[in-house]
């Protein structure tokens, strides 16, 4: 008997689930918080914006000292955007 190609074979679409699997479990670990901001100057100034994850690479960099609640009137992280 011949073998079975791998989408004949299913293993694409098992693949695919667990992919799919992972990437669901791994978003639920991401929290989305309170708005946030640090209270030093930004430098360059579009960087200047507020974050809403908490496992956002920029706003993971702020120190406790100067993170404060709320947006600011700033605009919202890219970062977190792309993270939801």
């Amino acid at each position: 008997m011949a073998p079975k190609s791998p989408l004949q074979a299913g293993s694409f679409l098992g693949d695919a689930k667990q992919f799919l699997a992972a990437f669901r479990k791994e978003r639920s670990l991401m929290a989305k918080v309170r708005a946030y901001h640090t209270t030093l100057p930004e430098r360059p100034p579009e960087r200047d914006v507020y974050h809403d994850h908490d496992n956002c690479p920029d706003g993971k960099r702020i120190r406790p000292e100067h993170k404060a609640p709320g947006d600011a009137g700033r605009p919202r992280c890219k970062e977190c955007v792309k993270l939801g």
